[in-house]
């Protein structure tokens, strides 16, 4: 707005000098420099030409706010003045605003344009106690003055009196300068000057701070804690990368709290032994720290955990399993080396995994044996985990055990039937499950008995979905021993899947697979519907073996609700080994058909139409709502009843609204409106 006034003001006195043939010139204002210590700030600017001795006067406006308001704080009588100090401005607190004026002719009824407006540097400072002193200040104009020097001067001491050193000079509105950080702190003295080509500079005010070595070393990275076969723990890490590292602090974690254990001093001392440990008996967990020359200590770092290293001997078939904990090594591709030694001999190399057990199914009877674990990263950091030593000192299993069917019950339950071999005993049949057929995941141990051969279970888990997925089923027997030994035939239920016809109406599209695991494989697929959950008595349609698909026309259930379901019984073969003649369910697939709806709109209660009603395809008669309304507005019917009409009522002839809302098949809710021509 000042500017805008300026502008104004400026052409009415240009016009006015013009006219008596004067011209009137502003000051350039140059430069603006804050006096430190007092605050008082210096303007310096260019005197203009006057060619015709019309000066009057210079008059001085001051803000601390560039939106103003600005006052008039000085007037200077004589035109070879360049230079005004403003006594208590404050610089040294925040940054002031000036501009100025020139006024000519007689009593100086007459005034200048307004020069550029000019702010005082003022200089903050940040970052004490980090090391690194974040100088930020301002530049006098915006744009910056095509006389000011295009790089501000920044100067800096540690002792607050002239003269200062020069630091460094820059183009931007900030500077981070890296200080000599002391344990007992070290104060800095920092002050911007811009120069102009006219001869003046514009200065800063001075901003100190004491910069105290507060700032802890970066974190150094534990890569490694490692089990010697004596039981003592080998950690080891990488370096800080900070240039102040004095030595490193090590901590054992016991439930969940850091203690110190020992301080080792030296930049690259990155190694530690810890001989009082107990990581021959469980998994010991490590983190490091860096500590400074000023005693900073670095947060911790990630932690390590030794390897600790468990077997399972198991006496039925003279095997171990060998578990172990994750390694921490810093590497997701990690692998196990498995080390063994029988009966004192040299230790070989025997397995590698990237599992963390291992099943070892070699063992010599009464022999003496020991194991150890290398970790290994892709990286090349190795880490080895405890010795474990034992002795290995010294079970017939049914024949078979067969599924005999896998039938859907629900969308979250499978039924399945087994038949298993009497004979020996066994402590159960392991049930495993899977949906592609090569990723088997055990869900159930049904125990068996040598005193029934059939058995019946129900997979009613919520993580399967039989409207989505065809599921695989196969049983390992399980030996007296709990050991995995004969497997079953391997069962896939059946997928279908239903569609609308996009050409044919009221035509549904079913696709489904084979059902897979009886030995003399299906006979015949039945194909039902399924109405308000209860399947018809007789099957819509049956096909062989090898046919997967079916078509159906359901347009003789058009005053159904539009949910149709259909349902695909396979049908086993003749000649089963075991004897048997089973069949296995689909899922239950659905149709979804809003239909159309017809909205008369006209009807004369003394003629054939002599009412008035949607006729709907496959009706949700549930939450159905119907109004009539008059031009007024007025309601005059309404219902709930999807069979209800309007008769028309003594009502006059006349065009009336309805509205509907309702609720589709989908249970989406719809709303219908639209105009009815009552005929009398």
């Amino acid at each position: 707005m000042k500017y805008f006034i300026a502008i104004i003001v400026g052409l009415f006195i240009l016009s006015d000098l013009k006219s008596q043939g004067l011209q009137a010139y502003p000051a350039k204002l140059k430069c603006v420099s804050v006096i430190n210590g007092s605050g008082d700030i210096t303007i310096t600017w260019t005197p203009p030409i006057d060619p015709n001795n019309q000066f009057y006067a210079y008059e001085i406006f001051q803000s601390n706010s560039n939106l103003g308001p600005y006052l008039l704080i000085s007037t200077i009588n004589t035109i070879g003045t360049n230079s005004f100090t403003h006594i208590g401005a404050g610089g040294n607190t925040q940054s002031r605003y000036y501009f100025i004026r020139t006024r000519w002719g007689p009593g100086g009824m007459t005034a200048s344009a307004f020069s550029d407006t000019l702010r005082s540097i003022f200089l903050s400072l940040t970052g004490i106690g980090g090391g690194v002193a974040k100088l930020n200040y301002n530049d006098i104009h915006i744009p910056h003055l095509s006389s000011s020097y295009p790089q501000f001067d920044i100067y800096r001491n540690t002792t607050n009196t002239f003269p200062y050193n020069f630091l460094a000079n820059t183009s931007q509105y900030k500077y981070n300068d890296t200080v000599n950080r002391l344990c007992n702190g070290l104060s800095y003295y920092y002050y911007i000057e811009l120069k102009d080509s006219s001869g003046c500079s514009s200065l800063s005010n001075i901003a100190n701070g004491t910069f105290l070595d507060n700032l802890p070393p970066n974190v150094p990275t534990l890569d490694s804690a490692s089990v010697l076969s004596n039981g003592q723990t080998v950690l080891g890490w990488s370096a800080s990368n900070s240039p102040d590292v004095a030595g490193y602090i090590i901590y054992q974690v016991i439930n969940g709290i850091n203690v110190p254990i020992d301080t080792i001093w030296g930049y690259n001392n990155t190694t530690y032994t810890y001989t009082n440990t107990t990581a021959a008996t469980n998994s010991v967990q490590f983190v490091v720290s860096a500590i400074d020359s000023c005693r900073n200590v670095s947060i911790l770092s990630g932690s390590q955990t030794t390897l600790f290293l468990k077997s399972n001997y198991n006496v039925c078939n003279h095997s171990t399993l060998l578990q172990w904990n994750p390694s921490t090594i810093a590497n997701s591709n990690i692998k196990y080396f498995i080390y063994a030694s029988e009966n004192g001999n040299p230790y070989i190399l025997i397995d590698s995994t990237t599992a963390l057990s291992y099943q070892y199914n070699q063992l010599n009877y009464n022999s003496n044996y020991c194991f150890f674990i290398r970790a290994k990263s892709s990286t090349g950091i190795t880490v080895s985990s405890n010795l474990i030593c034992f002795n290995a000192y010294g079970s017939p299993v049914p024949s078979f055990a067969y599924i005999r069917y896998a039938t859907v019950q629900d969308t979250h339950k499978v039924f399945l039937a087994f038949y298993v071999d009497t004979t020996k005993t066994s402590k159960g049949i392991e049930l495993l499950r899977s949906s592609d057929n090569i990723n088997f995941q055990s869900i159930a141990i049904i125990p068996t008995s040598t005193l029934q051969t059939s058995y019946f279970y129900t997979d009613n888990s919520a993580f399967i979905n039989t409207t989505k997925y065809p599921y695989y089923y196969k049983v390992f027997i399980l030996d007296s021993c709990g050991n995995r030994r004969n497997l079953s035939n391997t069962t896939k239920t059946i997928l279908l899947k239903a569609r609308k016809d996009k050409t044919l109406s009221f035509t549904a599209i079913l696709d489904w697979n084979d059902y897979q695991g009886w030995p003399t494989g299906v006979n015949d697929y039945y194909i039902y519907r399924v109405i308000d959950n209860i399947r018809e008595a007789n099957p819509r349609g049956i096909v062989p073996l090898g046919v997967n698909t079916f078509t159906d026309n359901y347009s003789d259930l058009y005053d159904h609700q539009g949910k149709i379901g259909y349902l695909v019984i396979a049908a086993e073969n003749n000649g089963n080994p075991y004897g048997f003649i089973e069949s296995s369910n689909s899922n239950i697939a659905y149709i979804i058909d809003e239909g159309d709806i017809f909205i008369p709109n006209a009807f004369a209660p003394n003629g054939v139409n002599y009412e008035w009603k949607p006729i709907f395809q496959f009706p949700n008669p549930e939450d159905y709502h119907l109004w009539i309304y008059d031009r007024w507005g007025q309601v005059i019917f309404s219902t709930n009843d999807i069979n209800r009409a309007w008769d028309g009522g003594n009502y006059p002839q006349g065009v009336y609204v309805y509205f509907i809302r309702y609720k589709n098949s989908r249970g989406e809710y719809l709303e219908l409106k639209g105009n009815i021509t009552l005929l009398r």
